[in-house]
């Protein structure tokens, strides 16, 4: 978004959010996934997180060196 005060704007309906891990770049820093949910359907993203969580085993994955020092 090209101010911060659109990006406001989006963070501040009173919608449910979920920042969810995507894995790891070339350089081992972490990719995740912001996704935002209907208002009042914060449920939804349990069920998305935890299917992702099922398909992906990222919970039971290696860990960055920066995590497990």
């Amino acid at each position: 978004m090209p101010f911060y005060h659109r990006w406001t704007e989006v963070a501040t309906i009173g919608a449910p959010t979920l920042a969810m891990p995507a894995g790891f770049d070339e350089a081992g820093l972490p990719i995740g996934l912001q996704v935002i949910a209907r208002k009042h359907n914060g449920f939804s993203l349990m069920d998305l997180a935890h299917a992702w969580e099922q398909q992906t085993g990222f919970a039971r994955g290696t860990l960055p060196g920066l995590l497990t020092a």
